[in-house]
């Protein structure tokens, strides 16, 4: 029986992910080839230091899916993020990668670099959040929440 724990908890150790999320207001504005990125709070629940973060903008024609992300609007890197702390204020502006013109779901991801038993480097989705609604972009577009 003793084994059947030791298993238990070493899969269940192996298996768990970084707990940090973004918490507080998240907002995102485009103006021209540029988008703004702002997140009141990114923390580290977990007692370990993460490895790089990187904020990630979606644009997708449904609902977010993790099997189909969409196309990629913007990303932006953050630095690792100790045990226990947090970024207070987040704001990035960088480049927008515009998707063709039409109306789109948006969802920004945070995601943490990994580093797989192949060697291969991922970047692993650790919290996400959906925007209300969809958003209209144009060729000069400022996003619209109405779908007319």
């Amino acid at each position: 029986m003793p084994v059947v724990l030791f298993v238990a908890l070493f899969l269940a150790a192996a298996g768990a992910q970084a707990q940090v999320v973004m918490r507080g207001d998240v907002d995102f504005w485009t103006y021209g080839s540029r988008v703004r990125i702002e997140v009141e709070d990114i923390t580290n629940l977990d007692d370990e230091t993460t490895d790089k973060l990187r904020l990630v903008l979606w644009a997708s024609e449904d609902p977010w899916e993790d099997y189909d992300r969409g196309r990629i609007l913007a990303l932006t890197a953050l630095p690792r993020l100790g045990p226990n702390y947090n970024f207070d204020d987040v704001r990035r502006t960088t480049r927008l990668y515009r998707p063709p013109h039409g109306w789109y779901y948006v969802t920004l991801t945070l995601a943490e670099r990994t580093v797989g038993e192949d060697g291969r480097v991922r970047w692993e989705i650790r919290d996400k959040v959906e925007f209300d609604g969809r958003y209209h972009f144009g060729p000069s577009s400022v996003p619209s929440p109405f779908p007319f």
